[in-house]
């Protein structure tokens, strides 16, 4: 009789004691979800940030660009009438997709995804204006419009480019957009004495 209330009593406290860790687990557990959570809410937050850093602007801007400038460097070398507008489009092509790469590449190293801004809109709606004038213009007026788009986008880059290059903390993006200013300016060059040629 002895032998089994001490049994019982044994048992009893077992259980007890199961019930006491396995109740911890769960606390545990619930910890962990919790610490999961918030991880996903901090790495969210950070993305966020991240997308509105300078940098990531910069490479936004950077990239939409020097897709415009390929893509009508490509129009240029298939409408264009004169062989300089020719050669300068298919030049705008090659660099343009060199400098693409390079910012694209720039964005990778930091981790940032290329933010659309309000720096980028203006941009965009101007390019797609453009080309669509430039695909329903042929001949010398395709050439015009042409030198006088590029002439406004590289003015545009420069100062946006220099300006946002600025508010960046990366050195190498700085030094990236330092090195592209020269190339920038010879195209603004380019463009202009090629339009001076065409009047």
């Amino acid at each position: 009789m002895i032998k089994t209330d001490r049994r019982m009593r044994m048992m009893s406290v077992a259980v007890a004691i199961g019930a006491f860790v396995m109740s911890g687990a769960g606390s545990l557990a619930f910890a962990q979800q919790e610490t999961e959570s918030q991880r996903k809410n901090r790495l969210a937050l950070q993305m966020k940030e991240q997308q509105g850093s300078p940098e990531a602007r910069l490479v936004g801007f950077l990239n939409l660009a020097n897709k415009g400038d390929l893509e009508g460097g490509r129009l240029a070398q298939e409408r264009g009438e004169s062989m300089e507008v020719k050669s300068y489009g298919r030049q705008m092509e090659q660099e343009h997709m060199l400098m693409l790469e390079e910012s694209e590449s720039a964005a990778k190293r930091l981790g940032v995804l290329p933010a659309m801004t309000p720096e980028t809109q203006p941009l965009i709606q101007d390019h797609e204006k453009s080309m669509e004038r430039l695909k329903a213009s042929s001949g010398k007026e395709f050439d015009r419009q042409y030198l006088a788009h590029e002439i406004e986008m590289h003015k545009r880059v420069l100062e946006t480019a220099g300006s946002l290059a600025k508010q960046t903390q990366d050195p190498q993006l700085t030094k990236m957009v330092a090195g592209a200013r020269p190339m920038l300016q010879a195209h603004l060059k380019a463009a202009q004495r090629l339009l001076a040629e065409q009047q």
